[in-house]
């Protein structure tokens, strides 16, 4: 009975996170957003995700202040495989940055907005 009780949590747990997985895939498309694709300025010239802001993590801290100076305002963060964006939260979190949200991949972020979301 407690093996049960144990993969209950673990499925419900699983789908929690899946579905925050989407709901941050979705807030790239939230036009209340900021929008911020970390890559290199090359790769953001190659292809973005419309009214995404480029600011390279390398410049992170020295340009958000600039480009987010309300430190309330959600901002969502992508990259190519995710890492970047992932430090760049870390980075704006530390920053006191308050809602800062990782929405990963870049080609899945293209691939849902050229579906139309």
């Amino acid at each position: 009975m407690k093996k049960f009780f144990v993969l209950i949590l673990m499925f419900i747990s699983a789908v929690a996170c899946g579905q925050n997985a989407q709901a941050d895939k979705n807030a790239v498309f939230n036009p209340d957003n900021v929008v911020i694709d970390v890559r290199s300025p090359e790769e953001y010239k190659a292809g973005h995700i419309k009214n995404a802001k480029n600011i390279p993590v390398d410049k992170i801290i020295k340009d958000i202040k600039t480009a987010v100076p309300d430190k309330e305002e959600t901002i969502v963060l992508y990259c190519r495989s995710g890492r970047r964006s992932e430090i760049a939260e870390k980075t704006l979190k530390e920053m006191g940055y308050k809602n800062v949200i990782n929405a990963g991949r870049y080609e899945a972020l293209k691939a849902q907005e050229d579906k139309g979301n």
